[in-house]
C-alpha cells in the first residue's frame, strides 16, 4: 500500500502556510530526520526548476504519524499534490528500493482511480530526471498566468479574493465581481473602480463561535449595513435564509463573500474545513478565537489541544496590520500561542484580548500595554481600543449573561464586541445591541 493515507490541496492560509499549499498525511512509516530531509531535498529541487517564488516546506510529527506540507502557487495546487508525494516515494525508494519497489505502480493505479486527465498519458515516475520532466509538462498545463496577474493587481488595490475549482471573485458583497477560472480577463479589462471591500471578520474556536457570529451580525444590521454571515446553521442574509446545514466550511464564506447584497461579513470558521482545504477567504479586518477545548481529536494529525490551537490561530494570517486578531485572555493555550505569532507568520497583527473573569488584573495589564480589551470591571462591560475606554452596559443587565451568571456568554459578548470596534462600528450601537440580544427566541436560536 501507499505510504501516505491523504494527498490534499490547501486552497487558502492554513495550518502550515498563510498561503495555498498540498498535504501528504504519512502512515505506516517510520520517518526519521534523514528521511525529512531527503523529502525536503526533493521538493526544493522541483520547485527550484519550476521557478516558484516559495520553497517552504514544513514537516509536522505527532500522534499519528507525520503531516508533510509544501507552499505552492494557487495555479499551481495540483501539481504540488504530485510533487509531494513523489518526493515522499522517490525518497522511500531510494532508502529501500527492495521494499519499495511496488510504488510506482501504486501511484500509477491511483492516478487512474482517481481519473486525472493527465494520468493516462503522463503518469507518475520515481526517476527524478523523469520526474522533474513531468512536472514541467504538467506546470505548463495547469498553469494560469492571468488568474496570478488578477490576484497580484487585487492585491496592490487592498481588494480580497475568493476562488474555488471554477470561479474567481474579487472584491466582496456589494463590491464584489465573480469570474470564470475558464474565462478570466485581463488585468486592464477589470473595472476594478467598481470593486470593493466590506467589513469582514472570521470568528473561530472550540465553543461560542455561532452566538458570538449572531450577535455580530446584530451589530452590523444596527449599523445599518445589511449583513450576510454563515453559521453551523446555515447562511443568511439578515433575516433571510440563504440555505441550511452546516455550513461552516469554506463553502459558506464563499457564498457569504459572494452574495451581492452584503455589506458586511461574519465567517463562521471550523477546524475542519481549516485541515481540509485552508482558509477561504483572502483576508478579513478582524478575526476572533474564541477558546480551545477538547474536540475531534484524531483528524488530519489533530490528537492534543496543542495542535488543535495551532489550527485556530490560522486564522491570525488573514488580519491585516490595521486589522484586530481577537483572543481569549482566560485561555492559556491562546495566550502562548500569541507569543509565537512573529515567528510562524513573520508579523504580529494588532491584538484585542477578552475576558469573562470580573475585574481581571490581566486585562488592566493589557490595557495598559496599549492593546485593546473588553470584560468585566466594577459589574460593568468595559471596552477599551486604541487608548480610548467605553462602557457598554452593566453585566447583569446584558440578557445573554442570565443575569451576570453565564461566564462563557460573557465572554461572547466580550469577544462580539471586539470585533464590532474593530469593524469601525460604533460602540453607542454595540452598547444598544448587547442590552437588547437575547430577549427574543429568534436572536440566538437553538442556543442558551
Amino acid at each position: 500500500m501507499l505510504p501516505f493515507e491523504d494527498s490534499r490541496r490547501l486552497t487558502g492560509g492554513n495550518l502550515y502556510f498563510a498561503s495555498p499549499g498540498a498535504v501528504l498525511e504519512v502512515i505506516g512509516v517510520e520517518v526519521d530526520d534523514g528521511l525529512i530531509a531527503d523529502w525536503r531535498a526533493r521538493v526544493e529541487r522541483a520547485t527550484t526548476l519550476l521557478h516558484w517564488k516559495r520553497h517552504d516546506s514544513v514537516a509536522r510529527r505527532h500522534a499519528g504519524g507525520v503531516s508533510l506540507a509544501m507552499a505552492a502557487p494557487i495555479d499551481q495546487l495540483w501539481l504540488a499534490t504530485e510533487i509531494n508525494e513523489w518526493a515522499l516515494c522517490a525518497a522511500l525508494y531510494e532508502r529501500d528500493p527492495v521494499r519499495w519497489h511496488s510504488l510506482e505502480g501504486l501511484l500509477i493505479a491511483q492516478a487512474v482511480e482517481a481519473a486525472e486527465s493527465t494520468a493516462a498519458g503522463d503518469p507518475p515516475v520515481l526517476e527524478k530526471s523523469a520526474a522533474l520532466a513531468r512536472f514541467a509538462r504538467l506546470s505548463a498545463l495547469e498553469s494560469r498566468p492571468p488568474l496570478r496577474a488578477l490576484l497580484e493587481a487585487a492585491a496592490a488595490r487592498g481588494l480580497p479574493h475568493v476562488i474555488d475549482d471554477t470561479d474567481l471573485t474579487l472584491g466582496a458583497g456589494t463590491g464584489a465581481k465573480t469570474f470564470s477560472l475558464q474565462a478570466l480577463p485581463s488585468v486592464g479589462a477589470v473595472a476594478w473602480q467598481a470593486l470593493h471591500d466590506i467589513p469582514t471578520v472570521i470568528v473561530t474556536g472550540s465553543n461560542g463561535k455561532t452566538t458570538t457570529v449572531r450577535l455580530l451580525a446584530a451589530c452590523a444590521r444596527a449599523q445599518g449595513w445589511h449583513a450576510a454571515y454563515n453559521c453551523t446553521d446555515g447562511v443568511f442574509l439578515d433575516a433571510d435564509v440563504l440555505a441550511c446545514g452546516d455550513y461552516s466550511g469554506p463553502a459558506g464564506a464563499r457564498m457569504v463573500l459572494r452574495e451581492p447584497r452584503a455589506q458586511a461579513a461574519i465567517l463562521e470558521t471550523a477546524r475542519g474545513g481549516i485541515l481540509r482545504r485552508g482558509i477561504a477567504m483572502s483576508r478579513a479586518h478582524a478575526a476572533i478565537v474564541t477558546n480551545v477545548s477538547p474536540d475531534h481529536f484524531g483528524e488530519y494529525g489533530i490528537h492534543d489541544l496543542t495542535g488543535l490551537a495551532d489550527v485556530k490561530m490560522s486564522v491570525a494570517g488573514a488580519v491585516g496590520p490595521d486589522g484586530l486578531l481577537v483572543l481569549n485572555a482566560d485561555d492559556p493555550l491562546l495566550r502562548q500561542q500569541a507569543t509565537q505569532l512573529q515567528q510562524r507568520f513573520g508579523r504580529v497583527p494588532p491584538l484585542g484580548w477578552f475576558s469573562a473573569a470580573a475585574d481581571g488584573d490581566g486585562l488592566k495589564k493589557i490595557a495598559a500595554a496599549g492593546a485593546s480589551t473588553c470584560g468585566p470591571h466594577r459589574g460593568r462591560l468595559r471596552l477599551t481600543h486604541k487608548e480610548q475606554q467605553f462602557d457598554l452596559g452593566a453585566v447583569a443587565d446584558l440578557p445573554l449573561s442570565m443575569g451576570g451568571v453565564a461566564a462563557y456568554n460573557i465572554g461572547n459578548l466580550a469577544a462580539a464586541a471586539l470585533g464590532a470596534i474593530a469593524l469601525r462600528i460604533e460602540p453607542a450601537t454595540i452598547a444598544a445591541v448587547l442590552a437588547r440580544f437575547g430577549t427574543n427566541v429568534s436572536d440566538n436560536p437553538g442556543r442558551l
